[in-house]
């Protein structure tokens, strides 16, 4: 896991802020997130991903995608998706598995 300072989530809110992104999105007559592109998507999971979200979460959510960040060590961290929310911020890491997933904080297997 890599953590971030709070100095990042700041610089995100502050783009996020300057570019007018506070406002939810119409599409089709349905209020949906708006979804704030900063790389193309890698995969199809992804792109699925992205759609699905920014359909079903409220018109007051935004959602950065294919984006890096430098972590602590100097190294970009890319991130497939944050979700800034009004009351928090998520980051999703995307894969296209299928099966049944089944582990803990440091190990997973997919069944």
């Amino acid at each position: 896991m890599v953590e971030h300072t709070v100095n990042d989530i700041d610089n995100i809110l502050r783009i996020v802020r300057f570019q007018g992104y506070f406002h939810g999105g119409y599409e089709g007559g349905v209020l949906m997130a708006i979804v704030h592109p900063i790389g193309l998507p890698e995969n199809d999971s992804e792109r699925e991903a992205i759609a699905s979200l920014a359909e079903h979460l409220p018109d007051d959510y935004i959602l950065f995608h294919n984006l890096e960040l430098g972590a602590p060590s100097g190294l970009p961290y890319e991130y497939d998706i944050i979700v800034i929310a009004p009351h928090a911020v998520y980051t999703l890491e995307v894969k296209g598995y299928r099966g049944q997933i089944q582990g803990n904080a440091q190990e997973w297997e997919l069944e």
